[in-house]
């Protein structure tokens, strides 16, 4: 019979966090609500000792083994979705539920939390470069509003009412693109990706996907209006916001000359300088 339990087997780098639960089949949870289907996997909510998880089945071993490679050889991140156990002999992980992506959220960001979402997401992928990665998928789909149930109390009340009252973190998902430097790029996503298309992949394509996403958020666009966005910051040299994060802007900017405040405009600069590095 199966032991159930902690997978304490060795990691290939010993220097990551090698524990990482495995489960058996009929430790699965069942399928409460569905969230999305893609070529190469299926996402349902469920239930998991109690909490709200998300169930990602893959569609085939290589897809699989892919993104547990990469949760093994990256280790934990606040901003990467946690995975918190997987099945392999069912191709299935048990990840972090979000609470929505960018995409669904995004009419709604103000630019603190359009700013904040972009520091989350530059902070990912710099850990992830750093590990010899590149995500190669990123989009606003792929991050995921998820709310940060450890932060600290005592902070000023803005700060407690940010999210209405809710502090969310940025966390990029679905790692089944994520590619060794160098390595054949097999996989690029459309609209999202350097024109250019090297055949190795490079942090550069990831800093071409971020502008992408910089320039979408700023004018809240679907993905069929990437492509005009990416047109009209290339032809003009300027570039013209969404009218209401342009207002939420200038109160932030015009209002706002304390120092963390001022302080967390530079962290956006400074987390998208070091992508560049």
């Amino acid at each position: 019979m199966a032991h159930k339990g902690k997978d304490k087997s060795q990691s290939e780098h010993p220097d990551e966090e090698p524990l990482i639960r495995r489960i058996n089949a009929d430790e699965i949870p069942p399928e409460v609500m569905p969230l999305g289907s893609g070529n190469y996997s299926t996402v349902y909510t469920g239930i998991f000792e109690g909490k709200s998880i998300a169930v990602k089945r893959c569609k085939n071993n290589n897809h699989f083994d892919a993104e547990y490679r990469f949760f093994q050889q990256v280790g934990r991140h606040r901003n990467i979705i946690e995975l918190i156990a997987y099945c392999r002999t069912e191709n299935v992980f048990i990840l972090e539920k979000g609470q929505c992506s960018l995409m669904e959220k995004m009419k709604e960001l103000t630019w603190k939390l359009t700013r904040r979402a972009l520091k989350h997401i530059a902070k990912a992928l710099i850990h992830i470069h750093a590990k010899g990665f590149v995500y190669m998928d990123l989009k606003p789909e792929n991050a995921v509003l998820v709310l940060n149930e450890k932060r600290k109390k005592g902070k000023k009340r803005e700060q407690e009412e940010e999210d209405g009252g809710q502090k969310m973190d940025t966390k990029l998902v679905d790692f089944g693109a994520t590619t060794r430097k160098g390595s054949f790029a097999n996989f690029r996503t459309k609209n999202y990706s350097d024109p250019k298309q090297r055949v190795a992949c490079s942090t550069k394509d990831d800093v071409y996907s971020f502008g992408v996403v910089l320039l979408q958020l700023l004018k809240k666009c679907d993905e069929n209006g990437v492509i005009d966005v990416i047109h009209e910051a290339k032809t003009n040299q300027t570039f013209v916001i969404d009218g209401d994060l342009k207002t939420s802007m200038d109160e932030n900017v015009n209002g706002s000359s304390s120092r963390r405040q001022q302080q967390q405009n530079q962290d956006v600069k400074r987390s998208s300088s070091a992508l560049l590095e």
